[in-house]
């Protein structure tokens, strides 16, 4: 059987919805995020690992027994800073497909 109906007003609906989620924002907002730190560290391929160690350590802190030590400075704001950060554009690029296809859900 076929259905009937207009797939071309539902198609559109489909389409807005997904344009209209947060997923497209996110997703914009991580690649300007890549590309800017890319041009901070000079290297497009791996900006995270190519960076000076301040700015690594102001971004992500990644040993929790240091962390765990009195008197070590905690940065608040890394909580937010290592949601943006990617190891690569494949990692990039395989996040952003994934919050295409399972963000809208």
């Amino acid at each position: 059987m076929y259905r009937t109906g207009s797939s071309n007003e539902e198609n559109q609906d489909i389409l807005s919805r997904v344009v209209s989620s947060p997923t497209i924002l996110f997703s914009i907002i991580l690649v300007i995020v890549y590309v800017l730190l890319s041009f901070v560290a000079q290297d497009f391929l791996n900006p995270v690992y190519s960076a000076p160690l301040v700015f690594q350590e102001s971004l992500v802190q990644c040993n929790p027994c240091i962390l765990m030590q009195p008197g070590w400075p905690w940065i608040p704001w890394t909580i937010v800073t290592s949601i943006f950060l990617h190891a690569g554009p494949l990692h990039l690029a395989s996040n952003i497909f994934f919050l295409l296809i399972f963000g809208y859900v």
